[in-house]
Formats: structure tokens, C-alpha cells, sequence
């Protein structure tokens, strides 16, 4: 009787302990089942992290569910969901048996606790469609295990006591049926020994053995057990009390520091945008004081400007003209600049004289480059805040002047008479290339050139200065309008720019070949890649440019080594 009482007790602890295992193995997975009464799936579903944000979820019963799954979370399904596709929001998944779905999230952009819903399609009517809640929560804290596992050694205990108070009920029942059973023995005893003992009960009472004596539980025993529960039960509930106040001062502390952390960041906000402002005024007043200053310059540049112009001609009408007769030339054997000059005059009136066709192109070649830098100043300075770049501003001028002079041509040859205007290059210092007299004779000579060859001298001339403009407008861009060419916007009036200067870019990309006749290396990097190519293009610094058959400038690029 004993040692069958041992085994009970052994297979109930056994028992016990593996609920006690499967319970804590299932602890942070959620289980996915249906409500046996409703045939819908109950919900709300809570699930512990399995992982640092990493949940796991598994299918009991299969079914078809929309997800909502907010930002920052990943919804993957493992293999033993069959051939189920990738989970985004709004499509319907078909989950089987035993599938097991993974929730990653993303810290930077997750709080937690999270809830991600799901709707059960039902008959067509999404709007009385079953809905299912999964709540992903954060990893208990140190006291919070410490309590659960508490409370989970005292349920094994109590367990464990119960069946004992279950067993010794049974065996006090035992032991009243087996003294029942005793107390007949004995009467039929006495009865046959007052009839007389056959010879076959004489044989019976010789071979049963005596019985064994068993100790069962009293019902002081009883009494002990079941206060010990009492304690038990008390001493349980006091660490759910005290469970509940901790979390209660956990969440105001959190509370606390929540609001802590929102006021010093509210703190930081106010203080960079007032040092961001101060810092903005600062550079307002500093931009203020530098335009005063570049206006009271250009004022100062213009009023010299006007005195040398001034002083110029006066001191060209105070030269005699044997002096400008005697400017040497190049050539001695040749007739004077003067004469060299009145020569030029004469046969641009009298036979040379440019018709208007040819001035119009001229001046329509001019005009679509001035246009060009307009709309490519406009541009810049929307891209630098209003602030426009002063680079063009020379080459504008020059454009200018251009037109200026083919409209003069224009008007002299209908009134047949010539107005020559020329610039002077002149310095009084000392170490000065050349004087004044010789600086006038450079300016009738550059004058002489034009009127000899009208066409080709301004051919010549616009071409250079629609190269001059494509390589400011291309250096400007790529310096500081888009360093990395991507803006449609700025790349498309560049474009606009070369195909009013007539121009084409070279622009090599990546693994292109090197070539001497079009590309100037800057360095050499190593290869970053297999398909990288030695010798090859890696970069390209600044652009090139081709005019026709001329190379304006070389590429400038980077090669692999």
C-alpha cells in the first residue's frame, strides 16, 4: 500500500512538472486559436519578446486575415506557412495550421507596448468584419520576473499540496472500507467458531497472512495542510498587492521622466531657435553692411570711371596728330597707323561695308547668348537665396558692347559716315608694359583689324565669349548651384547655355576609356569594384567643351589605377 502510495505521488509530480515547463516554454509566444462558442479568434492576443524586438507568433487554427501593421514593423512568415507571400497592409493571408509568422520591429521607430489590429473577412461586409487585436508587449522587468516566478513556484506548491490533500482523502477512504471489510471477517469468524471449524476454514486461517499495518493521515494532519493553504493563499495575495503597487509607482516614475525628457527637449528646441535666429540676424546685419560697402565702391569706381574718360579726352585732343603719325609700327617699311587707318575707313565705307544680313546674324548670335546668361543668372540666384554670382558679369558687358557696335555699323553705313570708339589699356606706374602712345596704337590697330576683316573679326570674337560663357556657367553649376549634377532644373539651362554658344560638353562617366586628346588627368584612386576597369575613367571633375572641331578645354578626371 505504501509503495503504490510512492508511485502516485512520483507520476503527480511528474505531471506537474511538465505543465510547469510547457507553461514557461509558451510563456512569450502568442497562440492564434479560435473562441469555441463565437468560431472567431480571440482576441486580444498578447505576445512577450522572444528576442531584443523579435515576436513570435503561432497558428492553432487556420483562417484568412487583413493586417494594419503600423510603421516601422515587419511581418515574416517561416517556412512552415507553405508558400504564403510577403505580409504588407491590406492583403489578405491565408494562414494554415502551424504556421508560425515573425515580428521584427524597428526601435527607432516603435514604442512600445504596440498594437497591431486585423480584420477577419466575413461575407463581403468589411464594416461588420470580426476584428483581432495583437498586443506586442516589452520584456518584463527584473521584479516583474521575480514575482512571476515566485507566483509560479507557489502554484506548484499548491498543487502539489492539493494533490497531497486529494491523496490522503482517498487512502483515509481507503482504510474506512478496508475496517468495514475487517469487522465482517471477524463476525463470520466468531459465527463459524460457535457452529464448529471444518478442517477447510482451519486451512484458510493458516495461510492468510496477517495484514500489514498502514499510518494514515489524521485529521489533525488534515487540519495542518489546509491552514498551511491558508497561509499560502495570503501570503499570495499579499505579492499581487505588492506586484500592483510597484507597477503603479513604475508607471508614475515613467510618467515622471517622460515629462522630464519632453520639457528638456522642448528646452533645447526654444534655445537653437533663438540661437538660430540671433545667428540669422547676425548674418542679415553683416549682408546689410557688405552692399553698403559694395555700393559706396561701385559709386566710387563709377565716378573714377567718368574722371579717366574725362581726362582721356582731353589729353587726346591735346596730342598733335604728328604725333599719332609717328607711333611706330610693326613693320617700318609699312605706312603709318594713321594712314593705315584712313586707309581701312575708306574701303569699309566706299567697298567692304558688311550688308544687313550679315550684321543681323551678327547681333542674333549675341542677343541668344545675352538671353542665355539672363535666364541662367535667374536661376542661380533662386538657387543661392536671391544672392547672384557676379562671375558673368564682365562677359555680359562685353555682349553688350557687341551689340552696341553692330547696331553703330548698322546706322553708319545708312548715313555713310564712321564713328571710331576703342579702348585704351593704360597704367602710370612705372612698371607699366607700355605707355600711353602705345597703348592708343594698340587700340588703332585692334580697330584697323576690324574693319579690314568685319566677319570673320566677329566670328572670332562672339565665339570666344560663348566659350568664356559656357565654362563660367558650367564651373558655376557644378560648383555650387549641383555638385552632383542631379538637379533637372539647373541641368537643363546649362544645357540651354551650350546650345546657345554653340558648344558640346565632355563629360566621360564612369569606366569610360581615358583619351589624351579630350581628357587632362587630376588623380588616380584605386578600383572600388571588379568591374572597375584600370586606366579607365573613375570621375569627372569639371566638364569639357568643343566648339565644331576645336577643344575648348580638356575634361578634368579622376582614373583607376
Amino acid at each position: 500500500m505504501r509503495q503504490l502510495d510512492l508511485s502516485a505521488v512520483q507520476r503527480t509530480s511528474r505531471i506537474l512538472a511538465i505543465m510547469l515547463a510547457t507553461v514557461t516554454l509558451m510563456s512569450g509566444t502568442g497562440i492564434l486559436k479560435r473562441s469555441a462558442a463565437e468560431k472567431v479568434y480571440q482576441s486580444p492576443v498578447s505576445i512577450e519578446p522572444d528576442g531584443p524586438n523579435l515576436y513570435t507568433l503561432r497558428v492553432k487554427d487556420p483562417g484568412k486575415l487583413i493586417f494594419t501593421i503600423p510603421p516601422g514593423v515587419k511581418i515574416s512568415p517561416e517556412p512552415s506557412c507553405g508558400q504564403l507571400p510577403a505580409i504588407r497592409t491590406g492583403n489578405s493571408v491565408d494562414l494554415i495550421e502551424g504556421c508560425t509568422l515573425r515580428f521584427k520591429l524597428e526601435p527607432a521607430t516603435t514604442i512600445l507596448p504596440l498594437s497591431i489590429t486585423a480584420t477577419e473577412p466575413s461575407d463581403g461586409q468589411p464594416g461588420e468584419a470580426p476584428q483581432l487585436e495583437i498586443d506586442l508587449r516589452p520584456s518584463q522587468s527584473g521584479l516583474d520576473r521575480v514575482v512571476s516566478s515566485m507566483l509560479s513556484a507557489y502554484g506548484v506548491v499548491a498543487l502539489l499540496l492539493l494533490a497531497s490533500v486529494g491523496l490522503g482523502i482517498l487512502l483515509w477512504g481507503r482504510k474506512q472500507r478496508e475496517e468495514g471489510s475487517h469487522s465482517v471477517g471477524d463476525g463470520r469468524s466468531r459465527g463459524s467458531g460457535i457452529r464448529g471449524d471444518s478442517p477447510a476454514s482451519a486451512a484458510s486461517m493458516i495461510v492468510v497472512p496477517p495484514p500489514v499495518p498502514v499510518q494514515y493521515a489524521s485529521k489533525a494532519d488534515v487540519d495542518i495542510v489546509y491552514r498551511a493553504l491558508k497561509n499560502l493563499e495570503t501570503t499570495c495575495k499579499n505579492l499581487m498587492d505588492v506586484q500592483s503597487r510597484l507597477r503603479s509607482e513604475l508607471v508614475s516614475e515613467l510618467s515622471r521622466f517622460v515629462e522630464r525628457c519632453q520639457k528638456a527637449a522642448q528646452d533645447a528646441v526654444e534655445s537653437a531657435s533663438s540661437s538660430a535666429l540671433q545667428a540669422a540676424a547676425q548674418a542679415t546685419n553683416e549682408n546689410e553692411r557688405i552692399r553698403r560697402r559694395l555700393m559706396a565702391i561701385e559709386t566710387t569706381m563709377a565716378a573714377l570711371q567718368a574722371e579717366s574718360r574725362k581726362g582721356l579726352v582731353n589729353l587726346l585732343q591735346a596730342i598733335p596728330r604728328e604725333a599719332l603719325a609717328g607711333i611706330p609700327a610693326a613693320d617700318q617699311t609699312t605706312p603709318g597707323l594713321t594712314q593705315k587707318l584712313e586707309q581701312a575707313v575708306s574701303r569699309y565705307l566706299r567697298d567692304e561695308q558688311p550688308d544687313t544680313q550679315s550684321l543681323a546674324v551678327h547681333s542674333q548670335r549675341a542677343a541668344t547668348l545675352q538671353s542665355a546668361i539672363r535666364q541662367f543668372r535667374g536661376m542661380a540666384a533662386d538657387s543661392a537665396g536671391g544672392q547672384a554670382d557676379v562671375r558673368l558679369d564682365p562677359l555680359g558687358r562685353e555682349l553688350d558692347l557687341i551689340s552696341q557696335e553692330l547696331a553703330g555699323f548698322s546706322r553708319q553705313g545708312t548715313e555713310k559716315r564712321f564713328r571710331l570708339l576703342f579702348a585704351v589699356d593704360f597704367s602710370a606706374h612705372e612698371t607699366a608694359r607700355q605707355t600711353l602712345t602705345e597703348g592708343i596704337a594698340a587700340g588703332l590697330q585692334r580697330e584697323i583689324v576690324k574693319l579690314d576683316s568685319f566677319g570673320d573679326y566677329y566670328t572670332k570674337r562672339i565665339g570666344m565669349l560663348a566659350a568664356q560663357v559656357a565654362a563660367e556657367c558650367a564651373d558655376l553649376a557644378d560648383s555650387a548651384l549641383d555638385p552632383q549634377r542631379a538637379n533637372p532644373a539647373v541641368q537643363s539651362v546649362l544645357q540651354s547655355v551650350f546650345t546657345a554658344a554653340g558648344v558640346e560638353e565632355i563629360a566621360p562617366r564612369r569606366n569610360d576609356p581615358f583619351l589624351g586628346t579630350d581628357h587632362a588627368m587630376f588623380q588616380m584612386i584605386r578600383r572600388s569594384s571588379a568591374v572597375d576597369r584600370s586606366g579607365a575613367v573613375a570621375q569627372t571633375v569639371s566638364r569639357g567643351l568643343r566648339q565644331r572641331d576645336r577643344i575648348v578645354r580638356k575634361a578634368t578626371v579622376v582614373l583607376f589605377e
